[in-house]
């Protein structure tokens, strides 16, 4: 079985290549953390997306949808559902 060394033994042990093999280690994790904050921010931006999508979707379904022939968004519980996801909502202008 191989053990798994850290970076400081293999620098230590002054092997060939252990420069070498710390400056691709450090720029390896660079590059991964750079596409982790890219990741990150465009799973945000998705997630506002989604939020818009469900206010609209869930707007127009409360205008069309009768119940005891009015629409239900008529109705003060539903109204006030849906605002209250419009206040809340994060991509909303102040």
């Amino acid at each position: 079985m191989i053990e798994e060394s850290t970076l400081s033994e293999v620098l230590a042990t002054g092997l060939s290549g252990g420069a070498e093999f710390a400056e691709v280690f450090v720029e390896d994790r660079r590059s991964t953390s750079a596409v982790l904050d890219d990741g990150r921010v465009a799973i945000a931006a998705m997630a506002l997306g989604v939020i818009q999508a469900c206010l609209e979707q869930s707007v127009q379904y409360a205008k069309d949808r009768n119940a005891f022939g009015k629409p239900i968004g008529a109705n003060q519980a539903i109204a006030f559902k849906l605002s209250l996801i419009h206040i809340s909502e994060p991509t909303r202008p102040y």
